[in-house]
């Protein structure tokens, strides 16, 4: 601890760091003090290279400019990239590290002779760089899907009730079906793939059925003895799935039984999931990793069925595995375009497509019953100050500005845990740093707390998991609340959907409010009530795919508080994220 608080490191940190590397700590620190950023989280490379320049470590030593190409590689992994392009790597690394070329290059090359890097030159003759564990989960991803493809069904063991006599044409489908479920025909071509097809892809946006689809395809499983599981990325996108398919439904993790005590998943190739067919919801939130993990435990003879809507935002982390997985043209497809009658009476539904396809939403006209809002403010304080007066009018009596021609009753609703405001942006006076802070007040203004970090958190706070811990059974954008907190003991206490998860304060930065938070943590889940602010300042993040997310997680009301200027901005940017992925180009050498 002396040693460490010597070179400029806090208590907090110090202890972190004697948990991670024992009584070998002072060694392995003089020994290469980059160590501290691969393998202690929450020191990155900035705080390791100033203990380092403390230590006497020139700018050019070759452990300074390896570690800092490895953090310019993390932080494309930290952007959704699977790969660096070699030139745009090498600019970046030196850039940052105020090294020349030669340097770079011969540090990258030492990293690669290492094996901790690998550097893929393909057809296009762009050399991609990659970092050892997404370059052997890309190819992992890429070997299980052509044997998953070329391996023969499960099925073909089964009865199906008569269906594969009739050669599963989706015109006598529906006669096996229960009639409580009518199907459309691109619904009845779904069922009859995901019977027919190993690897079967079904998008879709909102209102378009896949909701009743799966319904029916479970009730044909279940008629025919077939064997089946379900599963979704996060907590509540798995409780949705278990509530709308009245059958059990469990996050992936949990699915492929991860055990925290040895770090692994217990589900893998020597002991895959005993079940015919393996049904992921949510799939656009499934990164390459995830991915990786949950192919290797599908048993080859499985059917894989993934659901899930590839207009939204990817995946938080690296990779675009359903968009690649489409685009490859080696998966099949279903594409569900039609919206039924019901959704198209809901604003929400048809203002998602609208919004899909470049087209203004639709407002309720004051005199019917509307499920979708726009309130006009132009300045970032005047959104600010009309979100937290719906917040408080809710919390009191109910939207009373807009009660009057709301589909439901809002009175009914929790403010504390059905109202989510959604922003693009995490800083400034819209962004979710700040709509916490100023909405905690309104919520949950008084109590017992810890300060750690500079962050507050109080009992009763409304919480979110920032990062896969996997010894605790939590995940990336995992809600919760916090239950109680032991001064004493130096830790508090949080429930996620029923369970209690206990955190030591210094753990605390895993944590972040969750009264307002980012779009893109909001995906796969589902709000009775979305407040969504657009204000130009947020240009950086005002387009399309974003919009359109933050649209489709609202259940019975939405409500946009902002400019109508910020609203084009985002319909009318049609800018898809592109990340740098090998998958795609695998797949189509399959």
């Amino acid at each position: 601890m002396l040693f460490l608080q010597g070179h400029g490191i806090s208590s907090t940190l110090a202890l972190k760091i004697y948990r991670a590397f024992g009584t070998e700590t002072v060694a392995k620190v003089k020994d290469n003090p980059y160590c501290l950023a691969r393998e202690v989280h929450g020191i990155g490379f900035i705080l390791a290279d100033r203990i380092a320049r403390n230590m006497g470590i020139s700018d050019d030593s070759p452990l300074r400019v390896q570690a800092g190409i490895l953090h310019v590689l993390n932080k494309f992994s930290d952007g959704g990239h699977c790969f660096a392009p070699l030139a745009l790597l090498k600019d970046n690394a030196s850039q940052l590290l105020g090294v020349d070329g030669d340097a770079t290059e011969k540090a990258i090359q030492k990293l690669a002779g290492k094996g901790d890097i690998i550097i893929e030159e393909r057809a296009d003759r762009a050399e991609k760089v990659y970092g050892r564990d997404l370059y052997q989960a890309e190819c992992r991803v890429t070997s299980a899907l052509r044997n998953l493809l070329a391996s023969s069904s499960s099925l073909r063991d089964k009865g199906l009730k008569g269906i594969r006599d009739k050669g599963l044409d989706p015109s006598t489908l529906q006669f096996f079906i229960p009639s409580t479920f009518l199907l459309d025909e691109e619904q009845r071509e779904a069922v009859v793939q995901a019977l027919q097809k190993k690897v079967l892809v079904i998008t879709g946006g909102p209102g378009t059925g896949k909701t009743t689809l799966l319904t029916s395809l479970l009730a044909l499983l279940r008629e025919s003895d077939i064997s089946f599981a379900l599963a979704a990325p996060t907590g509540r996108a798995a409780k949705r799935m278990a509530e709308m398919s009245g059958e059990e439904a469990r996050t992936i993790h949990r699915l492929l039984e991860y055990d925290p005590r040895d770090h692994r998943f217990q589900r893998k190739e020597n002991n895959p999931l005993k079940v015919d067919v393996v049904i992921i919801d949510e799939a656009s939130m499934v990164d390459l990793f995830l991915m990786d993990h949950l192919l290797r435990a599908v048993d080859p003879r499985s059917h894989f069925i993934l659901l899930g809507d590839v207009d939204q935002l990817p995946s938080v982390g690296p990779g675009s595995v359903l968009r690649d997985l489409i685009e490859s043209g080696v998966v099949p497809v279903v594409v569900l375009r039609r919206i039924f009658r019901q959704a198209r009476e809901s604003l929400i539904v048809t203002n998602a497509h609208r919004i899909l396809h470049g087209q203004p939403p639709l407002y309720g006209d004051g005199k019917t019953r509307s499920d979708f809002v726009f309130i006009a403010r132009q300045s970032e304080e005047e959104i600010l100050e009309a979100i937290k007066g719906l917040v408080k009018s809710l919390r009191v009596q109910g939207f009373q500005e807009l009660r009057d021609f709301l589909r439901f009753n809002p009175s009914t609703l929790r403010p504390f845990n059905e109202v989510q405001v959604l922003s693009p942006m995490h800083r400034g006076l819209l962004g979710t740093m700040h709509l916490n802070r100023e909405l905690r007040n309104l919520l949950n203004p008084e109590g017992e707390s810890v300060e750690r970090g500079g962050s507050l958190f109080r009992l009763g706070d409304r919480v979110m998991q920032l990062r896969n811990n996997y010894d605790k059974g939590v995940f990336n954008g995992d809600m919760g609340k916090i239950v109680t907190i032991d001064n004493a003991e130096g830790e508090l206490c949080v429930d996620f959907y029923g369970r209690p998860v206990s955190y030591a304060f210094e753990e605390l930065e895993e944590l972040s409010l969750a009264y307002a938070t980012s779009i893109h943590k909001s995906q796969g889940s589902e709000y009775p009530v979305v407040i969504i602010p657009l204000h130009t300042s947020h240009y950086p993040m005002l387009y399309r795919s974003i919009l359109y997310t933050a649209v489709t997680r609202g259940k019975e009301l939405v409500v946009l508080v902002g400019s109508q200027k910020a609203l084009w901005m985002a319909i009318r940017n049609v800018r898809v994220e592109q990340r740098f992925t090998g998958l795609k180009e695998r797949l189509m050498e399959i």
